[in-house]
């Protein structure tokens, strides 16, 4: 099982997910995220998340057909995340992640978590 979530810690200047921002204030908006496999914490880490949801929609309109990577730009250690496909799943992995994990997604899984996701930094740019 995959599980996506995020709690906003900051956003100074009260920004909704989709609001057209530029650069600065789309990295301004942080928190942290967590991704659990299999209900342990396979990552954990403050992003800035409009950053990470802009390239996964990126990703996803172009047809889910290619890695998904997502580099920062608050670090050096890039892609922080990807999407590897492996067959017609797909593999996470990222070089700040807790354990090595063997498990593929389906794309259909991963589309799921990442709606998730989105609902759940809008919902938390919400209370902001």
């Amino acid at each position: 099982m995959l599980r996506f979530s995020f709690q906003v810690t900051d956003n100074p200047n009260n920004i909704g997910l989709n609001q057209r921002v530029d650069f600065a204030d789309l990295v301004s908006v942080g928190g942290v995220l967590v991704i659990e496999i299999d209900k342990e914490v396979f990552f954990r880490a403050g992003i800035a998340i409009l950053e990470f949801v802009l390239v996964i929609d990126k990703w996803i309109e172009n047809g889910c057909k290619n890695p998904m990577l997502y580099n920062s730009v608050e670090t050096e250690d890039n892609p922080l995340i990807s999407f590897i496909p492996n067959g017609d799943k797909w593999n996470i992995s990222s070089p700040w992640q807790s354990f090595s994990s063997k498990v593929l997604f389906t794309k259909e899984e991963l589309l799921y978590v990442i709606y998730d996701l989105k609902l759940q930094v809008e919902h938390e740019l919400q209370k902001k």
